[in-house]
């Protein structure tokens, strides 16, 4: 989350607001990755959730597609708010204080200590 958002902020307040523009109306979108970026995007955090599970970090029964889901609604919304401020704060700063502050909140129920 914290590579997503800084990648997002270092390619400019522009372009992340060309891409919310795009990605809510696919058929502006110029390139086909951009019209189904939502799931891939979800996909790819389940894909992290599930690789703790393999590795025994996570308990089997985590949810997952609710955890991927809701922390992908977190970064979006972090990213379309960093849009609608016109920049007025740092996005990566404010994804690396939600994982400090909340991410381990809502993961904590099912790590398992070794």
């Amino acid at each position: 989350m914290v590579n997503f958002s800084g990648h997002i902020e270092r390619d400019g307040l522009k372009f992340c607001q060309e891409w919310v523009r795009n990605t809510i109306d696919p058929d502006l979108a110029e390139a086909p990755y951009n019209t189904d970026k939502l799931r891939a995007d979800i996909d790819s955090m389940k894909g992290v959730i599930e690789t703790g599970i393999e590795r025994g970090e996570l308990a089997d029964d985590t949810p997952v597609n609710a955890l991927a889901g809701a922390l992908i609604d977190v970064i979006y919304g972090e990213m379309l708010c960093w849009d609608m401020s016109g920049g007025a704060y740092s996005f990566e700063e404010r994804t690396k204080e939600f994982c400090r502050l909340f991410l381990l909140a809502m993961i904590q129920p099912y790590i398992i200590n070794k």
